[in-house]
């Protein structure tokens, strides 16, 4: 007789995704969440096709640039993924530290991570001269750590 096992329980998107990319879009969408107002500022400040990868993160992040301050975003019915999806990040948002700084590092984050997608591009396709690539992405780094160094500067009351 054949025993049969339960299906295992689905799992979150965090656990499925956990590429560098993904936790940093992930990151992001998680301060929007906590600084409502700011987040949406954000969101319409990049291009959420090309600096977003993960598809369920997309379709999160259109809701969160397009809902009110008074709504909180809800998933279409069909949408199951994008349910679990908006709810998780809602419960990390709640364990979050809402900060204008932090919101602007992962911004800053996407941008590096985009970067480092058209290097690699530029690089296997063997196509021209990648220092301005190289160089912007390094700006940004700095720019990162200018932010992080804010944050932690505000969380320990310094200003």
């Amino acid at each position: 007789m054949r025993r049969r096992h339960a299906a295992p329980p689905p799992r979150s998107l965090t656990t499925q995704v956990v590429g560098p990319s993904a936790r940093i879009e992930r990151a992001f969408l998680i301060q929007c969440i906590a600084l409502p107002a700011e987040g949406r500022v954000a969101l319409t400040q990049i291009d959420i096709d090309e600096d977003l990868t993960v598809p369920a993160y997309r379709r999160a992040a259109v809701l969160l640039r397009d809902a009110t301050v008074e709504e909180a975003p809800q998933a279409p019915g069909d949408d199951e993924e994008l349910g679990r999806v908006l709810a998780e990040l809602h419960v990390r948002a709640r364990q979050a530290t809402p900060s204008r700084a932090a919101l602007e590092a992962e911004r800053l984050r996407l941008q590096v991570e985009r970067l480092e997608r058209a290097i690699n591009v530029s690089k296997h396709a063997g196509s021209g001269d990648l220092s301005q690539l190289v160089a912007r992405r390094e700006q940004l780094r700095a720019e990162v750590e200018r932010k992080v160094e804010e944050t932690l500067a505000q969380s320990r009351g310094v200003e």
